[in-house]
């Protein structure tokens, strides 16, 4: 003899099977998993635990208020003033059953926080143990009141997660096609490549899961294993689908300097030739003294020495760590000496 009897219909048994665990981590048995032992009828079984519980706990859903079996369970628990209903979506129940006050765990996947868990456990407690209906349920319409608070609480929290994950996502992919992809990779940076691509995948998964969360509390309804499903599967497709774009060996790329060269006055110097390690790759500045080098074959990490040519200013060398595909480096000219032009 169990305490509780569960009356519901075979297709919510996963969901139910949340309720019976709530339920038994208060210390109480329950009879809800209906597997008749062999050689016994299930009608026979399903009648004798319905006469020995002490409780009897309806579970209302979409299939359950159609199902003939739990209405006359319900009827049956109703007469013995044993019913407690149980509401997991926002549905009508049958006209003979609506006089009882039911708990609302619509939208719920099992938070043991959930305000409505209270009114349940109060009003099975109040039948188990004998207590006054009154004193079980005097809190109860401010209970209510607090369960639309938390629904709202949670709609928040979900939305704001998905936000957050759909933002660092965003993020990560401009870094991997931005940094990573773009430039050739190289063996120290290949660590650096697998931990964005994995924590892509796990920031879109939760992006999912939010959002998915945040769907089911705002349309009252709970997630089946199908549905839980999704954020981790899309996870590990967004994963192995950006490891096959990892380069298989290194090529060439391109790397763009410019810049400006001017003099110490801030004066823009026109004409003058800037050449990267005295190969065929060279910029000449224009009248606003600015220049775009465009070098081949250069990789991130390499060094490259930039040199100026022009005739009234002084040669200049810098040597330059390439940083990233696009860089900006700047001269400041001094005008060559008199005696080097000659005027004595």
């Amino acid at each position: 003899m169990a305490d509780i009897f569960i009356s519901y219909s075979s297709e919510d048994k996963t969901r139910v099977k949340i309720v019976a665990e709530a339920l038994e981590r208060k210390g109480w048995s329950v009879w809800w998993d209906r597997q008749i032992p062999v050689g016994q009828r299930f009608d026979t079984v399903i009648e004798q635990e319905l006469g020995e519980s002490k409780c009897v706990v309806v579970i209302w859903t979409q299939r359950s208020v159609n199902s003939e079996w739990v209405k006359n369970e319900a009827s049956d628990a109703a007469q013995r003033n044993i019913l407690v209903p149980l509401l997991l979506e926002d549905v009508k129940i049958p006209l003979a059953f609506r006089r009882i006050e039911a708990a609302r765990l619509t939208g719920w996947s099992g938070e043991p926080d959930h305000p409505e868990l209270t009114i349940l456990f109060n009003a099975v407690d109040s039948i188990i143990n004998g207590k006054p209906a009154d004193q079980a349920t005097t809190n109860n319409e401010h209970l209510h009141e607090t369960t639309t608070q938390y629904i709202e609480k949670k709609k928040r929290k979900y939305l704001l997660l998905t936000g957050v994950c759909l933002l660092i996502a965003a993020l990560l992919l401009y870094f991997y096609f931005r940094w990573l992809y773009v430039n050739t990779i190289r063996q120290n940076h290949l660590l650096i490549f697998f931990t964005t691509v994995i924590l892509f995948g796990i920031s879109t998964g939760m992006a999912a899961f939010a959002a998915i969360r945040y769907r089911l509390i705002t349309t009252n309804k709970i997630s089946n294993t199908r549905i839980q499903l999704i954020p981790p599967g899309l996870a590990l497709v967004l994963v192995v689908s950006g490891l096959l774009f990892l380069p298989r060996k290194s090529g060439p790329r391109l790397v763009r300097i410019e810049g400006q060269v001017k003099t110490a006055a801030e004066i823009p110097i026109k004409d003058v030739e800037v050449n990267a390690d005295g190969t065929r790759f060279y910029a000449t500045t224009i009248t606003n003294g600015t220049y775009r080098l465009i070098l081949e074959n250069y990789s991130i990490g390499d060094e490259v020495t930039l040199t100026t040519s022009t005739k009234d200013f002084e040669d200049k060398t810098i040597a330059v760590k390439i940083s990233s595909r696009d860089m900006k480096v700047d001269f400041v000219l001094n005008p060559v000496s008199r005696s080097r032009n000659g005027d004595h």
